[in-house]
């Protein structure tokens, strides 16, 4: 590139692009359709998702075999019908509960055998029988967490209120280690929606920000408008910063909604701070429709456009963000390409602020979005210094789209 090329590729007048950018307002006043999917899309995908997707189940159908009537295992039964995450239902022979699993009625059988509560009492071994319902793995795992969980909290009021003797108590707290308190840093309810609203965040808002920039150039080639701006004195620059400014601003609107539903709607906790929060936002609209700036100047086509819009921001931050499950459980190759992606470190940043508060991680984060987003501007602004043939559209044919 020569130098006056460069010199014509970085002019930047302010009144020029002010210019720009009042035409731009203009058009999203005549065709109000990057409103609709900057601010409204984000928030109808917001609540589809943090509704429809959730990790905590409840009235989880759990058969309660009883083969003795004691006062331990009547406790058992009592304590797994008070929680509201089982829907229990008490047998008193096995082959009624077995014949409810392969119904599906209930998904795991709890068997309190007969002798359960004297072996317990005399410190011997006392066994449960638990069956449950593996046709889905990743759901039978979950529901043997459940039942674990509570049992150990019904043998545990047992043994402080006498009902199992110290015998059992004595076998208990035998070792070195007398007892073990637990606790769950930064999101001690254990409540999944927490986990997941700040990468609902991030698939909503980036999406929404990089499709409907990714319309907007394109748009105008399919229209013939773009051949008249650059028969204008603006050059790339001021083009392309009018543009993104304009769709940054609405992109960053319909974020700061987004994340005001996520407060009232869902409760998320914020631990940080709102300058992180804000700082995480506007890196994250910012890259969304530089990213969907560069593939409408370089497609031309407002069907490529969207469809290359969907794969490169949608698909990533859905799949290879480490929005629902851990990066370090899948292949090291595929990791390594999480790893790559902006997407990850924005869902890292958002729980970071949300559920732990600010530190290094989440500036660290903000200041790779930051490089990610000024990739995808020189990129654009790259592609949109070819200057093609100016043309005069035919305005006796006009076009499809709104006009005013």
């Amino acid at each position: 590139m020569t130098a006056a090329r460069k010199t014509g590729l970085l002019r930047f007048s302010a009144s020029r692009c002010l210019a720009l950018i009042v035409k731009e307002w203009h058009q999203i006043g005549c065709d109000p359709s990057a409103l609709v999917i900057g601010v409204f899309l984000p928030l109808f995908m917001l609540l589809v998702c943090g509704f429809g997707i959730s990790m905590d189940m409840k009235d989880v159908p759990v058969a309660i075999v009883l083969e003795e009537r004691t006062p331990v295992a009547q406790r058992i039964a009592v304590d797994f019908t008070a929680n509201p995450y089982f829907d229990a239902k008490v047998f008193y022979a096995k082959a009624p509960a077995e014949k409810a699993l392969e119904a599906r009625e209930v998904e795991c059988i709890l068997t309190i055998p007969a002798g359960f509560a004297a072996n317990a009492q005399q410190g011997e071994a006392a066994e449960l029988g638990l069956t449950v319902y593996g046709v889905d793995s990743n759901s039978a795992t979950l529901f043997k967490s459940y039942v674990l969980g509570q049992l150990n909290s019904s043998v545990t009021k047992m043994v402080s209120n006498g009902m199992i003797e110290s015998a059992v108590a004595s076998r208990v707290s035998a070792g070195p280690v007398k007892s073990l308190a637990s606790r769950s840093w930064f999101n001690e309810a254990s409540i999944s929606t927490w986990y997941l609203v700040p990468g609902i965040l991030v698939i909503v808002v980036g999406a929404a920000s990089t499709m409907m920039s990714a319309i907007v150039i394109a748009r105008e080639w399919e229209r013939g408008t773009m051949a008249a701006i650059f028969a204008t004195p603006a050059s790339p620059l001021e083009i392309f910063l009018a543009k993104w400014l304009s769709y940054w601003t609405i992109a960053f609107g319909g974020s700061l909604l987004s994340l005001c539903t996520s407060f009232l709607v869902f409760g998320q906790p914020l631990r940080g701070s709102i300058a992180g929060v804000l700082a995480i936002l506007l890196t994250l609209t910012a890259m969304g429709t530089a990213l969907g700036l560069f593939i409408s100047a370089k497609v031309k086509n407002q069907f490529l456009a969207i469809e290359l819009a969907v794969v490169l921001a949608y698909m990533p931050s859905l799949m290879l963000s480490g929005f629902l499950f851990d990066l370090r459980s899948v292949p090291v190759w595929i990791e390594f390409v999480g790893r790559l992606l902006p997407p990850t470190y924005a869902v890292e940043a958002f729980k970071q602020c949300f559920l732990a508060g600010d530190g290094p991680i989440l500036w660290r984060n903000v200041g790779i979005l930051c490089c990610w987003a000024a990739l995808f501007f020189c990129m654009a602004v790259r592609v949109l210094r070819k200057r093609p043939p100016v043309t005069v559209p035919d305005k006796s044919e006009p076009k499809g789209g709104a006009s005013c």
